[in-house]
């Protein structure tokens, strides 16, 4: 027996079904609008387990010791966010625009930064234990005091980067 693979379609045909399938694939990063509605109570925001992927943040400036524990922040843009106190244990970072973000103090335990975007970003006294850097620029970032106990640097870009004991590393600076 011969199975053909061969189709005909009209134009109109091909439009339709992929315009179809289109409708009907998830998109590629869908944050839950309840989830965006938290967003209004800056300053005592909390909202763990939230999906806020693919979303820029920027606007809302200020999660000043919010609650995001467990949250999906993947590929999010939140440049210059004040985030002093905030508290993102095992939170999803992965591809996030953080650039020059303020993490001062946060509870960053766990957090999966993998492939993000640090540049600039200032961590003092912050607690990254067991936070995954993988890929994640941290060039011009500021860790000092940070804990870091449980996270390796080995995969992430260090220039011009102040380490937790005060000294400038440019590991990874290029001349």
């Amino acid at each position: 027996m011969k199975i053909s693979y061969l189709h005909t379609f009209s134009l109109s045909t091909l439009t339709a079904t992929l315009l179809g399938a289109l409708m009907l694939a998830p998109a590629a990063f869908a944050s839950d609008p309840e989830d965006m509605a938290k967003l209004g109570n800056e300053g005592s925001l909390v909202c763990d387990d939230c999906n806020l992927s693919g979303e820029n943040l920027t606007a809302y400036t200020n999660f000043f010791k919010a609650r995001l524990r467990k949250a999906d922040l993947s590929s999010t843009t939140m440049n210059g966010m004040n985030m002093r106190g905030i508290d993102l244990t095992d939170a999803d970072l992965t591809y996030a625009n953080l650039k020059n973000a303020i993490f001062t103090q946060a509870t960053l335990t766990n957090v999966d930064f993998s492939h993000a975007d640090l540049t600039g970003a200032t961590f003092g006294g912050a607690d990254l234990t067991g936070t995954e850097v993988d890929g994640a620029d941290f060039t011009d970032a500021n860790l000092t005091n940070a804990t870091v106990e449980e996270s390796a640097f080995n995969y992430a870009t260090l220039c011009r980067t102040t380490i937790p004991d005060g000294r400038v590393t440019n590991r990874d600076c290029e001349d």
